[in-house]
């Protein structure tokens, strides 16, 4: 047995700080030695339990073979939280032969960096979505590309010419289109293709005045949107199409492009491999250039079995297809033990290819189906929201949440003022002690003000501009703005990847690694030498010619802070790089200074800086004394929160309501079904009403209600 039962007492004390124990079903995933995939409902502790196998895995540190662990996450703020609740205790994980990092980290440290060496001659720079992509963009607007153009704008011609089949009566029935070569049919519409001087000429006896001139005009309309619409394209295609440089193929939405022997994919190739020898790489690129590394060196592969014993993932289902092939091609299961901790029904970040957005399923996982996060109520309430068939979702018995509401509004702008009456008007019973429900949300926002919104509105769709029928969070806030996080760089966005590097055993390697994260911040601040990244010489170089007492100060910083990390004292050393890029270098290159918070925020020791932490004001509404934290549903996820309002907004084809009424009616979800907008659209309902402790509110409108005994019998309903 991997623990006994006093080591489990032990573990569950030291990470929930009470006396007691697991339950069963996370015992004996603790005790669990073998290759395994974990499936945890939300709020169910899977975090926690994961923590629970490392601190009796530290426990054990070294192991008897030698070798070491690997944990991978997704986010960097599952390590600040894995960090913070084992202090100290986990210091040895992070210790050779251990590694503990995102997925993005690993893959750019282990394999990315050799791959691009290897092939191209190059260092890594950066690596980023959004850069590349505007490379991409710029480096096509730079160079007409013929072929490329060309499938673009037949691509265009397609969407801006097409007539639906209901329609052609009214430019003079499809078979006297057919018959002058006006049409040709696109599955379920047909193409325009006369230019408007066969139209002009068609024969006045076959083709009336008025079914003439409705051709010119609607000709003469689409030849007036291509210029910009080739143009937005031209920008999705560019920035969103991706080279598969393994399997020699070139994947996009359009799924129109196949291989790289395609004269248009061997422009787009020229582009990327242009960029690849800048060193300018986005997350796909990294991910690729390892499989071609793992496929051309297999014992890259043997390398890794040799210095792990167990491999965990935790948030697997945020895994694509490209992470996946990853994971499987550089992790052998018959040599290391492979644990994956996930919920298949929270994989709402997914791919517009479809090739790449494939997500985990399970095979025969570990279940861990209750909740600690909420009561009965609201688990019965979102039991069949579930793609699972087989799951049955429970609420923690020891929490009262409250009956969930269905808000039924005519107006959207009406639906934020009723929430707030319904938080000021429900009360919670909390150990014994009775609480209004906004009232006890500002309690507990005093006692942890780095969580300052703990009560939230959340939607699918931020906004449907050129569709103001169709609801959207803008509907029912109109000040909602999408708030633009920093950009992701290359591994941690942290200057405590530099400080606590593991390199750091000598004054120099300490030198070079704090000149490295000045260096880095430069990056992420998108600062540049012309059109490239300072290098160490060329920054020293442009700071001793146009700022030499910043050169002078920078290198008085690098000495003081080293001596400050040998004698222990890292965040004396953080706190004085903090100063000196909110001024000093500030003042020579004017970058955004809010980068600056989000670079040094973070401390590794778990008492994180508040005033970095703390979310933006923006997108708050404030109505009744009360403040709501409005935003999408991608951004709530993995948060807990005291209330949740989850608003209806219109996707794809319709509204949640359209997709999702029998799901609000308690019918469970039957899998034979095979409509892939339902299944997004279940995903993102579960995940949004999964945050709540103790109230569930659901907005729907009245046009999409369906009144019923049944409906009311599971959710309390005001109508508005």
């Amino acid at each position: 047995m991997f623990a006994d039962k006093d080591e489990i007492r032990w573990v569950f004390k030291l990470l929930t700080g009470k006396e007691g124990c697991f339950d069963q079903d996370k015992i004996e995933i603790i005790n669990c030695e073998t290759t395994a995939d974990i499936k945890a409902c939300p709020g169910s502790g899977k975090t926690t339990t994961l923590l629970a196998k490392l601190v009796l895995l530290a426990k054990r540190m070294p192991l008897k073979s030698g070798k070491g662990i690997c944990v991978l996450t997704y986010t960097n703020v599952a390590i600040d939280e894995i960090k913070s609740k084992l202090g100290h205790k986990a210091d040895v994980l992070f210790t050779y032969p251990n590694y503990f990092g995102t997925m993005q980290s690993f893959v750019d440290e282990f394999f990315a960096r050799a791959a691009l060496q290897c092939y191209y001659g190059a260092r890594i720079s950066l690596v980023d979505n959004e850069r590349v992509e505007n490379e991409m963009y710029d480096n096509y607007k730079a160079k007409e590309w013929p072929n490329l153009s060309n499938f673009l704008y037949n691509s265009v011609c397609n969407e801006v010419f097409s007539l639906p089949t209901c329609n052609l009566e009214t430019y003079g029935g499809k078979e006297l289109l057919v018959k002058y070569g006006l049409i040709k049919k696109n599955k379920s519409r047909y193409i325009l293709v006369g230019k408007m001087k066969r139209i002009c000429s068609l024969p006045s006896n076959e083709f009336s005045s008025l079914q003439i001139s409705k051709l010119r005009d609607f000709r003469k309309e689409g030849n007036s949107k291509i210029p910009k619409t080739l143009d937005i394209a031209i920008q999705k295609f560019v920035k969103s199409v991706k080279a598969d440089f393994l399997n020699k193929r070139i994947l996009h939405s359009g799924g129109s492009l196949v291989n790289f022997q395609n004269p248009t994919a061997q422009e787009f190739i020229s582009i990327k491999e242009k960029l690849f020898k800048k060193g300018l790489i986005n997350f796909y690129d990294s991910y690729n250039l390892a499989l071609r590394l793992i496929n051309e060196f297999p014992f890259l592969k043997e390398e890794l079995a040799e210095r792990f014993e167990y491999l965990f993932v935790d948030e697997m289902q945020d895994t694509g297809n490209v992470e996946l092939q990853f994971l499987n091609k550089a992790f052998d299961k018959e040599k290391i033990k492979v644990q994956y901790f996930g919920d298949a029904d929270q994989a709402i970040y997914q791919s517009e290819i479809k090739e790449d957005g494939c997500i985990w399923i399970p095979q025969s996982p570990m279940e861990i189906n209750m909740s600690k996060r909420f009561g009965e109520e609201i688990a019965n309430i979102i039991s069949p929201f579930s793609l699972s068939s087989s799951s049955e979702l429970h609420g923690n018995a020891s929490i009262t949440s409250l009956k969930p509401t269905m808000i039924v509004f005519d107006n959207s702008l009406d639906v934020l003022p009723k929430f707030t009456e319904i938080l000021r008007s429900s009360k919670i019973n909390v150990d014994g002690e009775e609480y209004n429900l906004y009232a006890f949300a500002k309690k507990l926002q005093d006692k942890d003000p780095l969580h300052r919104y703990n009560v939230k509105a959340v939607g699918w769709i931020g906004n449907n501009n050129e569709h103001p029928d169709r609801l959207s969070i803008k509907s029912y806030f109109p000040e909602y703005t999408k708030t633009k996080k920093p950009s992701k760089k290359e591994g941690n966005v942290t200057i405590h990847s530099f400080i606590y590097n593991k390199d750091n055993q000598s004054y120099q390697s300490i030198i070079k690694n704090l000149i490295n994260g000045i260096l880095d911040f430069l990056r992420y601040a998108d600062v540049l030498n012309g059109n490239i990244y300072y290098t160490k010489q060329t920054l020293f170089d442009y700071l001793d010619i146009q700022h030499p007492s910043l050169l002078i100060k920078l290198k008085e910083l690098i000495a003081n802070c080293a001596k400050l990390i040998l004698d222990g004292k890292k965040q004396d050393a953080i706190a004085n790089i903090n100063i000196f890029l909110s001024g000093d270098l500030y003042k020579a290159f004017n970058y955004n200074s809010n980068l600056v918070s989000n670079y040094c925020g973070s401390n590794i020791d778990g008492v994180l800086n508040v005033d970095s932490r703390n979310e933006s004001t923006v997108n708050v509404y404030k109505g009744n004394g009360i403040e709501i934290k409005v935003d999408t549903v991608h951004s709530v996820k993995g948060e807990t929160h005291v209330a949740t309002l989850y608003m209806e907004t219109f996707y794809h084809t319709g509204h949640e309501s359209k997709h999702l009424w029998n799901q609000f009616l308690g019918e469970k979800y039957e899998t034979t079904q095979s409509d892939s907008i339902k299944k997004e659209a279940l995903k993102i309902a579960y995940v949004a009403m999964s945050r709540p402790r103790y109230l569930l509110c659901v907005a729907i409108h009245k046009s999409h209600f369906k009144d019923s005994e049944k409906i009311r019998k599971l959710w309390n309903v005001i109508e508005i």
